[in-house]
């Protein structure tokens, strides 16, 4: 399973990140800290899971997830 974590909190990210691996061992997980990064991690990959913070600082809201999804 890939799972992608978009957060602008580091801490956030990697504690997000250490729970799901702790769910899932064999999970490949991705974290990168804003919508620019989930943008270009999609572009070249396929993921089964997207955990998304809405405030992020470089979209608004749904707008990120919006974006996301077109991709």
């Amino acid at each position: 399973m890939r799972i992608l974590v978009v957060d602008d909190h580091p801490m956030m990210a990697d504690a997000l990140r250490h729970a799901l691996l702790t769910l899932e061992r064999a999970a490949d997980v991705v974290c990168v800290g804003d919508l620019a990064g989930a943008l270009a991690a999609t572009a070249d990959e396929t993921f089964n899971l997207a955990l998304l913070d809405l405030g992020l600082p470089d979209c608004a809201g749904h707008d990120g997830l919006a974006r996301l999804r077109e991709e």
